[in-house]
């Protein structure tokens, strides 16, 4: 389902693209070009191709089942190469852009997206549709992907491809130092110091690149922030809101106790797989220096403290402004759920876990340590 869902976003974005308000790309009779035409016959054959693919696939009960469904997929892969022919036998049309950008991006495991890559590196690297399929391509941790980002943030001469290209190389090399940090410290480092080189230069350069509501400057400060304030042995910034109930709270309420932050929504399901480890949790250190706080960022209200009620979650929880892109969540840079982090009794952040949860022998050992800890210090 990946490969269709991926298909159909890129589909859509590309087939805006084609009918650009640019003259250049348009005929005289305001349609899109033969090329452009094969392009989106070509995408729409291997979504169609695909679908028999997985029907055959999921319904194959038998080895000769599976050998059909296999020679769909051979048939389906062959549209593939047809993309990258229409890209060479077109190479001025904006079709052929759009097919190499599709190669790229569809499937960073195909031989064929290396192809791809090597091609819009050589003949569009100042092309400005490169500037919104960077993320797609730093999603990806293909090398190849990151070398030809690398490419585009260094010699592209178009300037919001090029801002784009370097915020995300900055994402991915924060990402990956988040996954590092659990087994790599060294390593870790090394990545969140890339992170931040990347992200300094998007701030200083990229100020007029418009995103969203913002800057591509905007974001690269808040992920700065994130690095550098939210970072394992900073001081936590101090939360101040309401709790689902509308009562005041601020975190610094709760200093000179461990705290784990919780950034849960009851739409998640690894959230709600947590739910008894943390009943548990909270049982367990009833009348310890100790307090689970959660961050909630479901929709309504009134349901989040009836699932609060029912599920027996007798902590207190922040109301993230019912969004998962809400402003404790934002000025925290949370952007996966549920996301931990655990707080010292001095207010230190001293582990993030933002893929749920390590495991609850993990979650115990390091919150015992930190409990004891703060009752030494404390008596």
């Amino acid at each position: 389902m990946f490969r269709v869902t991926i298909g159909i976003v890129v589909l859509l974005a590309l087939t805006a693209a084609l009918w650009s308000d640019d003259p250049k790309d348009k005929s005289k009779n305001d349609q899109p070009s033969a090329a452009a035409q094969k392009y989106l016959a070509l995408v729409k054959e291997y979504d169609n191709a695909n679908r028999h693919y997985l029907a055959a696939s999921q319904q194959a009960k038998n080895d000769n089942d599976r050998k059909k469904a296999q020679e769909l997929k051979a048939e389906r892969d062959k549209v593939v190469g047809k993309l990258l022919d229409l890209a060479k036998e077109c190479p001025d049309d904006p079709a052929a852009v759009d097919a190499l950008i599709w190669v790229a991006t569809f499937d960073a495991s195909l031989k064929e997206a290396g192809t791809a890559l090597e091609a819009l590196k050589k003949d569009h690297l100042d092309d400005p549709k490169l500037g919104p399929i960077c993320q797609v391509l730093g999603n990806q941790d293909s090398p190849k992907a990151t070398a030809f980002l690398h490419d585009v943030f260094d010699q592209s001469k178009d300037h919001p491809a090029q801002g784009r290209a370097g915020y995300a190389l900055g994402l991915q090399a924060k990402r990956l130092a988040e996954v590092a940090s659990e087994e790599d410290e060294e390593k870790a480092n090394r990545l969140a110091k890339e992170a931040e080189d990347l992200f300094e230069r998007v701030a200083k350069n990229f100020r007029d690149v418009k995103v969203g509501k913002g800057t591509l400057s905007d974001r690269a400060d808040i992920e700065l922030f994130g690095l550098r304030q939210l970072a394992i042995g900073a001081t936590a910034p101090d939360i101040e809101g309401e709790d689902t109930e509308g009562a005041k709270m601020k975190l610094s309420d709760f200093k000179g106790k461990v705290v784990m932050l919780d950034f849960w929504g009851h739409w998640c399901g690894p959230c709600q797989a947590m739910y008894p480890y943390e009943r548990k949790l909270a049982t367990r250190m009833i009348g310890k220096p100790f307090s689970l706080i959660g961050i909630n960022s479901d929709k309504n209200r009134e349901k989040v403290n009836d699932v609060i009620k029912k599920e027996q979650m007798t902590w207190r929880h922040f109301w993230n402004d019912g969004s998962t892109e809400g402003p404790i969540s934002d000025k925290w840079n949370v952007r996966s759920w549920p996301t931990l982090v655990i707080i010292d009794h001095k207010g230190v952040i001293r582990n993030k876990y933002y893929h749920g949860s390590p495991g609850d022998d993990v979650l115990d050992r390091i919150i015992n340590e930190l409990v004891r800890n703060a009752e030494r210090e404390n008596k």
